[in-house]
């Protein structure tokens, strides 16, 4: 999607047509990823991956919000595919629709390299989807390298994560570990990024998998995005911008999840978009002004928190440094204890 200050154009869009409109006024359109791991191991997924991420690819063709390019790149062990990337919604279904595993004996695989050219070659501010059942492999000599590129583009990763964090010989299977916090690359790189990392099975893949068509939002703004340890409730705002409220909770075991009205009464009026044993997603449409609580409460250890929504008005915010005379974009990260400026701009995105 894009954004645009305050502008009324809608003859000059009509005159100049949209793609030198976008031109124009350099309002580039983000991409479409996904990055899908197509070993052997994926055959139990990767129909549902390919059903799914052609609905996506569908419900976003031809419309304002329409990605500028769409992108696939599959990956296996030792290796990472020739990508696929075309300006054409029909060229990416038809390549989607081939998706097939093609064999890959050891595990983990070279996820990394896969999402750094997945990277390399999107639009910055894009979606990432990456699908897989293993570890990364490639983690020590590619995770700086991925996370400095997510920095730098401003590109969301979200992880559906199906199977092991495997080390072949002694196998750990990812829900004996999920006690621990950020306990593999995907879900940090997914927290970094303000993405969502969701472990689950191969059974309820289908379920979670509901959870993509928030990707659809044209409007999309986050709320708050926090870790706690249950039981615990976390408060967030509400103001009336706001046309759609999204919560999404993640953590290690089966937890349950209560979301209360700014009157500190149940809300009723909830779609369950995603309902299983470590993720649950609740999306409201009739939004009341004010202070929400998600309360959480069951299985000790930690759970994300994330809530999003939807709205034309969106604020962006810059840090800066001083540099010959000039306010400049600071690159990366900014040194601790040192002065920073900061801008900040508000925006109205055109429906």
């Amino acid at each position: 999607m894009w954004r645009s200050p305050l502008i009324t154009a809608g003859s000059v869009l009509e005159e100049l047509g949209e793609e030198l409109f976008m031109q124009l006024f350099n309002l580039e359109r983000h991409s479409l990823v996904y990055v899908v791991d197509v070993t052997g191991s994926m055959g139990d997924d990767i129909a549902l991956v390919r059903d799914k991420t052609k609905e996506m690819v569908m419900a976003v063709a031809n419309k304002t919000e329409a990605p500028e390019t769409y992108v696939l790149v599959t990956f296996s062990d030792p290796e990472v595919y020739e990508p696929f990337i075309t300006k054409d919604w029909t060229e990416m279904y038809q390549a989607l629709d081939s998706l097939e595993v093609a064999g890959g004996g050891d595990c983990p695989e070279m996820a990394l390299s896969a999402l750094e050219l997945a990277l390399q070659i999107s639009q910055p501010g894009s979606d990432i989807y990456l699908f897989t059942d293993a570890g990364a492999k490639d983690e020590a000599e590619k995770k700086d390298a991925v996370k400095a590129l997510f920095e730098s583009t401003d590109s969301r990763l979200h992880v559906f994560n199906t199977g092991s964090y495997c080390t072949r010989g002694t196998q750990r299977d990812l829900y004996s570990r999920a006690s621990e916090p950020r306990q593999n690359i995907y879900e940090t790189l997914a927290a970094l990024s303000g993405g969502q990392y969701i472990l689950t099975s191969k059974g309820e893949l289908a379920d979670v998998l509901g959870s993509l068509e928030l990707s659809l939002n044209a409007a999309p703004v986050s709320v708050r995005y926090v870790e706690v340890t249950t039981p615990d409730s976390v408060t967030f705002p509400v103001d009336s911008s706001l046309s759609e409220i999204v919560v999404s909770v993640s953590g290690p075991a089966s937890f349950t999840v209560e979301l209360l009205l700014p009157s500190g009464d149940l809300a009723t009026d909830v779609e369950e978009l995603v309902s299983s044993s470590q993720n649950v997603v609740r999306r409201v449409t009739t939004v009341t002004p004010g202070t929400w609580t998600v309360k959480v409460t069951g299985s000790p250890g930690p759970h994300l928190v994330k809530v999003t929504g939807r709205s034309l008005v969106d604020f962006t915010a810059q840090l800066l440094q001083r540099m010959n005379g000039f306010m400049l974009p600071i690159p990366g990260r900014p040194v601790t204890g040192t002065a920073r400026g900061v801008t900040v701009a508000g925006y109205v995105r055109c429906a």
